[in-house]
Order: C-alpha cells, then structure tokens, then sequence
C-alpha cells in the first residue's frame, strides 16, 4: 500500500466531474497505479521530504480526448502521473534530483540504453512510440555539444549528446542519494509540472523537456 498517494487522488479529474465522464478504474488499471505509487510516486515524495501534488493521472479514453491529451498518452495505462510541487523553481529542483537519483540507477545496473537516434526523433513513428504530440522533441537530458547543462549539480559540465545516465559523472552529493527507476521523466512547459511514468520491466529511463 501507499504510503502517500491513494487511487482516489490519481483518478480524480476536475475536467470529468464538470463533463460526468465515467474515470472509474478496472483491476488492470489498478494494478498499475499502485506500481506507479510504490515504485516511483512514494519514492520521489520521500527524497522531496515536503507536499506533492498529483495533477493529473489516470485517464479513461473519453477524459483523455476532453482534455486534449496524446492518443497513446501512458495517462490512458494506469502508468503515467502529473506532478508539481507548487512552483517552477520547486519543480525544476525535484527534476534535477529525479534525474541524479536515475542516474545512480543506471550505473549501479545493467539498463537497457537509449541512443542518441531515439532520444532525438522528432518523427510520427517517435511520436506513436512514445505517445507525445507531435510538436515534442525527444532530447537526452542536458543540453547539445558546446552548451552547459543547466543542472544544479553538473552546471559546470558540458553535456553531449550521445551519453546516457549511466555516463554522467557522479557528484560530490551522490553518496545520500537514493536510485530510482522510471520509465520517463518530463519538463513540461518549462516545469510548470513534471510528468513521471512507469512500466514494470520495461521502463526506458528517457530525460525529456517538452
């Protein structure tokens, strides 16, 4: 069981109460959601130490089409969740410390790896794969060749863009940082919320900023 998040907060839609569109769950569903919260929600809440708030979550068809969101949107599996923690800064600072607790994931295991040519695709078969509109662009986290990353704990760093997690050096703080596992995490709207998702078995560990 959860410790900080309940099924009830990752179905309730404001959008479906206004509509009355039916977002009630099936035991797949579920199923996943509680994965989701034990494996990556809790997790992220114990490192934030303060309040979460999930802003969006599960998505049944009908309120994923009255909200506008992708057709193969993770919200429609049980597998994806919005957050914010009530501020962009708020929201930059847990991205930055997702990212380092992935990062000591993806060196402390074998993960499957993620190539340039995928994190960078921009293309329809990209967009299908992954469920993001079609204006997104997949990019590794950091930023191209010559740029300095704009993370806290590798400012100082230039970030190229054929590396992975598991190539980031390790940070002076890295040692009382705990590893994380997720499918991907997402900047949107210059972290207006970060969207965190999660698929047993098959997470790909993808860094993206929409």
């Amino acid at each position: 069981m959860a410790k900080y998040f309940t099924l009830s907060e990752l179905t309730r839609s404001s959008v479906a109460q206004e509509q009355g569109i039916d977002n009630s769950l099936s035991e797949e569903i579920a199923l996943r959601l509680k994965k989701l919260m034990d494996n990556l929600l809790d997790p992220v809440r114990e490192m934030w130490d303060t309040n979460i708030w999930v802003t969006s979550g599960y998505r049944s068809p009908e309120l994923n089409a009255a909200v506008g969101g992708a057709a193969r949107s993770q919200h429609l599996a049980g597998e994806a969740a919005d957050i914010t923690t009530g501020s962009r800064e708020g929201n930059r600072r847990l991205f930055e410390m997702i990212v380092e607790a992935g990062r000591l994931r993806a060196t402390s295991e074998e993960q499957p790896q993620v190539t340039s040519e995928e994190r960078l695709r921009a293309t329809s078969e990209g967009r299908h794969r992954t469920g993001l509109p079609s204006h997104s662009l997949l990019v590794p986290y950091g930023r191209p060749k010559a740029e300095k990353c704009s993370c806290r704990t590798h400012d100082s760093l230039v970030i190229r863009q054929h590396r992975n997690l598991a190539d980031l050096p390790t940070p002076p703080e890295a040692e009382t940082t705990p590893s994380l596992e997720f499918d991907q995490l997402i900047d949107e709207r210059d972290y207006s919320w970060l969207h965190l998702s999660y698929r047993e078995g098959k997470n790909r560990m993808q860094i993206l900023h929409l």
